[in-house]
């Protein structure tokens, strides 16, 4: 006769058999216990990880400055020069949260280092209807005037 644990399982319910100390049930225990204690570990390791890429995405952009509640931020791994002069570099816009039409606007910036001009190559804008615009035309070259936010950026990315 081939004994298996369920047998000896049945019988205890029944009482057929006298219950030992056999440990019904413990193995089921210890694989419970074993995959809580996995699933806490992947749960702190996930927000381990993932507070790890927020700090290093929050790292590249740069503030520059707050103009009328609305804060300047450049990224700083875009920064790239296309010649001696001329670097480009995405910058974003964040603004307060009574804003009435945009959340959010990110531009790609081409400045003239030399001759002190910018001009946006390419414009995101997240309005509060949650519609991405997007312009792909290039804005003309604008002339980079004091004390402004575009001087702020002239004098950052222009460092070499």
């Amino acid at each position: 006769m081939n004994i298996t644990f369920e047998h000896y399982r049945v019988r205890c319910r029944v009482g057929n058999i006298g219950v030992g100390n056999i440990g019904v049930g413990s193995a089921r225990w210890q694989r419970h216990h074993l995959l809580v204690a996995m699933v806490n570990y992947a749960v702190v390791l996930g927000v381990v990880l993932f507070a790890f890429n927020s700090m290093a995405l929050d790292a590249r952009w740069k503030f520059i400055g707050m103009a009328e509640n609305v804060k300047f931020y450049y990224d700083s791994l875009t920064v790239t020069y296309t010649d001696k002069n001329t670097v480009r570099f995405w910058t974003t816009q964040v603004f307060p949260e009574g804003h009435t039409k945009v959340i959010e606007s990110r531009y790609l910036n081409e400045i003239n280092c030399a001759k002190r001009t910018i001009r946006f190559i390419q414009a995101h804008i997240k309005p509060k209807n949650g519609k991405d615009s997007i312009s792909k035309e290039s804005s003309p070259l604008m002339n980079i005037a004091p004390d402004t936010m575009f001087e702020k950026l002239h004098d950052t990315v222009c460092k070499k």
